[in-house]
């Protein structure tokens, strides 16, 4: 097996390889990796629609990345990976992972006291280290400190001046970053606040494209909503789907694993398999943030500036 894996490696021309062993007999887990062996194994009894899945977790493991689970006994402090030694912060019992708030949803008109049409279909909201919460709808901006603030709504180039007229209105995603800079998302530009009061910084828009990296290409436009939390990861979503930023140096990797998928159908059919040796990992942009048997394995990403 290990031979066969340099096979593919030298085949490849590939800086690495592993083997994705699909298997009848009894095996002590559904899936399982193993970086040191270069091996997945998967049991075709546990063959899923979640394939996709089962095989970026295990691929996970080839590369070092533990186990995200509590019953894993995941640490928060740990550092893990072959090529870059991170703390797991997804494991779930880290004291910053997220949790949902029992008595939720609630109605936005009700909880903050918003008037129609602030009650509801908001475009973007902003929280500001200010200590204020800005709602965005239409060309128009609502302040608040827990109720509406005197005065507002009113429009948003009131309190956010020199915006370009194409980002006066209808906003994607606003948000404000631990550097104190404040974004405007529209379609597939942005724009930067360094000092609100000061108005859009020199040189913006700009694409988001190029200027983010490590998005792909589906979250380079039509943003529906972004936040940074307290741990210094900002999520961007879209439709039914999120990305995570990190800070860090920006070295995105793929695997493709459309052939392993097709294997696993095969396996799934009682069909004989046929891995061939193009089963490679290869260095590129992501195309999409999480589509059926393509795997994206992120390994730190940098941020715009």
């Amino acid at each position: 097996m290990l031979a066969h894996a340099a096979d593919i490696r030298r085949a490849a021309n590939a800086d690495g390889s592993f083997v994705v062993l699909f298997t009848k007999y009894p095996a002590p887990h559904g899936a399982y990796a193993t970086g040191s062996w270069k091996r997945m194994v998967i049991r075709k009894d546990d063959l899923s629609s979640d394939m996709d899945r089962v095989i970026a977790h295990e691929t996970g493991h080839i590369f070092g990345a533990p186990d995200e689970y509590g019953s894993s006994g995941c640490s928060c402090t740990s550092e893990h990976g072959r090529f870059f030694q991170e703390v797991n912060g997804n494991c779930v019992n880290c004291t910053d992972a997220l949790r949902s708030d029992s008595g939720y949803p609630q109605s936005v008109g009700g909880s903050w006291g918003h008037a129609a049409p602030f009650s509801s279909d908001l475009d973007a909201a902003l929280m500001h280290d200010n200590g204020s919460i800005y709602f965005f709808k239409g060309n128009q901006v609502l302040r608040s400190t827990g109720s509406p603030a005197p005065g507002y709504p009113k429009p948003i180039t009131d309190d956010f001046g020199g915006l370009p007229a194409a980002f006066q209105a209808d906003l994607d995603a606003v948000l404000m970053r631990d550097n104190g800079k404040v974004y405007f998302f529209k379609g597939n530009q942005y724009v930067r606040f360094t000092n609100v009061g000061e108005g859009v910084d020199s040189g913006y828009p700009r694409s988001i494209a190029g200027n983010w990296p490590g998005v792909p290409v589906s979250f380079q436009s039509d943003l529906d909503s972004a936040l940074m939390r307290d741990n210094g990861r900002i999520y961007l979503f879209k439709g039914s789907d999120y990305i995570r930023l990190s800070k860090g140096a920006e070295c995105v990797m793929i695997v493709n694993t459309t052939a392993m998928c097709s294997a696993a159908q095969q396996a799934a059919s009682g069909e004989p398999l046929r891995l061939g040796r193009s089963r490679q990992w290869r260095t590129g942009s992501v195309q999409n943030p999480r589509s059926l048997c393509t795997l994206r394995v992120l390994m730190g990403r940098g941020l715009a500036g």
